[in-house]
């Protein structure tokens, strides 16, 4: 029987050698179905690993619709932070320049995510800010690319624990017990407001005499410091848990929180996480610009492909059933030829004409882009910031200056967007700085002109 059917899901998380994968089915008759199950591969070659995932797949079935990539917890670095906005793009931006601080890499090299937790007063917002490596999320694409799998998403781990416990809206810790790591995430009032990775699971020794339990009770304290109020009622242990009805006993009178078991793995290694992702929502978002762009293209291609197919189908059709009539028309075809040849050198001579006048159009607007862009930007800047320097070459802008908060970058960079002129408008850098008794964030702002909107029509 085929482990996979057509409009399935599949979620994959990939470690160094092992590939974890559940795929999910929703029949029309509301039956569904859920199937788990392991391959031994090596990240060290793509090419090969594709391959292997190509031929199983191939050999057990039809092909997924999509394909979600659950980057494990061990993998990236969380925070929590407060951040003086409340606009999703203006946090999106904070949390880049944050990442950069917080780990020794260029802006380049990391992608970073925010999960939204709840507004606080004064206009911030809290957020999980959630940091990977590139090259550990590409190395993972690359070989779900080479398998031909359509890549969806890029999530956390945590977020699927979160997804399958989500209704809960008291204070509960999850477990999720593996062979080779235990995760841990906290929900309070219904919120994911924590998440640790633990780098030992239930074949290391000593597991369920000591270490795991020393493990939570510092999970605990911490979320006790960091979480005011929390004080779980419940807590729950998934994936692998044979053999744990004793521990999660003794773990309740120690600590007098109650606990349950809850089945989430195949009795060897834990797909919890992997099951709450296929159902969603998507809570992290984990891509690359580069890998958003290639889905894309390869989104316009599988239309086109599907697209000329169609065609090809219908020319075919066409060709046996008026092949007579098809006769017909070639030979008013060959005429229309004939006379297009003798009309071709006036039509060449009037796209050259055409071409002139286009160009004396351009030279003559070219002084007044320049004047219509500088108007904008005065136009839009609002009175809480100055401009300091403003450089044009005829495409593209540069503006530095002072504002007396950071928030307020953030919403003139949007204010340059929104513009019918602009595009692309991006904060390049923003350092605050001492002026006299108050503070102050200096910044540089760059765009450019949108050539499809030009500014003759303002």
């Amino acid at each position: 029987m085929a482990v996979f059917r057509k409009h399935s899901k599949i979620a994959l998380e990939i470690r160094d050698k092992r590939l974890k994968v559940l795929s999910y089915f929703k029949g029309q008759s509301a039956i569904s179905k859920r199937d788990m199950f392991c391959l031994e591969i090596s990240q060290e070659s793509p090419q090969e690993a594709g391959r292997k995932i190509k031929t199983f797949f191939n050999s057990n079935g039809i092909w997924p619709d999509e394909a979600i990539l659950v980057i494990p917890r061990q993998n990236v670095t969380t925070k929590i932070l407060d951040l003086p906005s409340q606009d999703p793009i203006e946090l999106e931006e904070m949390a880049v320049l944050q990442a950069i601080r917080q780990i020794p890499y260029p802006k380049e090299d990391i992608i970073s995510g925010i999960i939204p937790i709840e507004t606080i007063p004064d206009g911030f917002t809290k957020v999980m800010h959630v940091i990977c490596r590139k090259d550990m999320v590409e190395r993972s694409v690359d070989i779900i690319n080479e398998a031909g799998l359509v890549l969806s998403e890029v999530t956390l781990s945590s977020c699927g624990l979160f997804n399958r416990f989500t209704g809960n809206q008291s204070s509960v810790i999850l477990i999720d017990c593996d062979e080779d790591n235990t995760e841990v995430v906290a929900i309070h009032e219904g919120k994911f407001v924590y998440s640790r990775g633990l780098t030992f699971g239930f074949k290391e020794q000593g597991y369920l005499e000591g270490k795991l339990e020393n493990e939570l009770r510092k999970t605990l304290l911490a979320l006790g410091k960091e979480i005011p109020g929390f004080n779980p009622e419940l807590a729950v242990f998934t994936g692998v848990t044979s053999g744990m009805t004793d521990f999660i006993r003794f773990f309740s009178e120690e600590t007098g929180i109650k606990t349950e078991l809850s089945d989430g793995g195949d009795g060897s290694m834990s797909f919890s996480a992997l099951a709450g992702a296929v159902h969603g929502p998507c809570r992290v978002d984990l891509m690359s610009d580069e890998m958003r762009h290639s889905r894309r293209t390869k989104a316009v291609n599988r239309e086109k492909v599907v697209s000329v197919t169609l065609v090809i189908a219908i020319i075919a059709v066409l060709s046996l059933l008026l092949h007579g009539r098809i006769k017909r028309e070639e030979q008013k075809l060959l005429s229309v030829q004939d006379k297009l040849k003798k009309i071709g050198p006036v039509a060449e001579e009037l796209e050259r004409m055409e071409m002139a006048v286009n160009i004396k159009d351009l030279q003559s607007d070219k002084n007044k882009i320049a004047l219509d862009t500088l108007s904008e930007i005065y136009r839009i800047t609002p009175q809480s910031v100055s401009i300091s320097v403003y450089k044009f070459d005829g495409k593209d802008i540069e503006i530095k200056g002072s504002a007396e908060v950071l928030s307020e970058v953030f919403r003139y960079v949007k204010s340059i967007e929104d513009s019918k002129i602009f595009r692309n408008a991006k904060v390049e850098y923003v350092t605050k700085r001492k002026a006299g008794d108050r503070e102050c964030v200096d910044y540089e702002i760059s765009c450019s002109i949108d050539n499809n909107t030009g500014t003759a029509e303002r």
